[in-house]
């Protein structure tokens, strides 16, 4: 099963998820539906891959690893069904995994840049409806 992002509803301006762009490598495929986190600045994200990262937002799109663009957009603002690397009760704090892709409950978390949103159901190991709003 992937472990991407699902988009569920979509929320702010016009209902399009309040799309912020980034600058990305230009080489490597990025797919739509990727947690992303800051890795530089000005301004530059990159694929979720460790615990402890900073979230920016989900991918709106998709990236080729022929495309040699180095900007891409995130959402920041909706719904999404994640994959989660374990329990996950309804009203928990959702942040990034140590594992790419995937989420985690943590009721601690001491900085917010860490937070991806608030689960709306308990989920097991699996899919878990996400408000996310950066």
């Amino acid at each position: 099963m992937a472990s991407y992002a699902i988009k569920v509803e979509l929320y702010g301006n016009n209902s399009a998820g309040e799309v912020m762009p980034f600058t990305v490598s230009s080489s490597g495929a990025i797919p739509k539906g990727s947690l992303m986190v800051l890795s530089a600045t000005p301004r530059t994200m990159a694929v979720h891959s460790a615990l402890n990262q900073k979230f920016v937002g989900i991918t709106n799109a998709e990236k080729d690893a022929d495309d040699t663009s180095d900007e891409l957009g995130v959402w920041t603002n909706g719904v999404f069904s994640l994959m989660s690397s374990g329990a996950i009760a309804d009203g928990d704090i959702v942040v990034l995994s140590e594992t790419a892709n995937l989420v985690m409950a943590s009721n601690v978390a001491t900085d917010y840049t860490y937070i991806v949103g608030t689960a709306l159901n308990d989920a097991s190991a699996g899919r878990v409806p996400v408000r996310v709003l950066k």
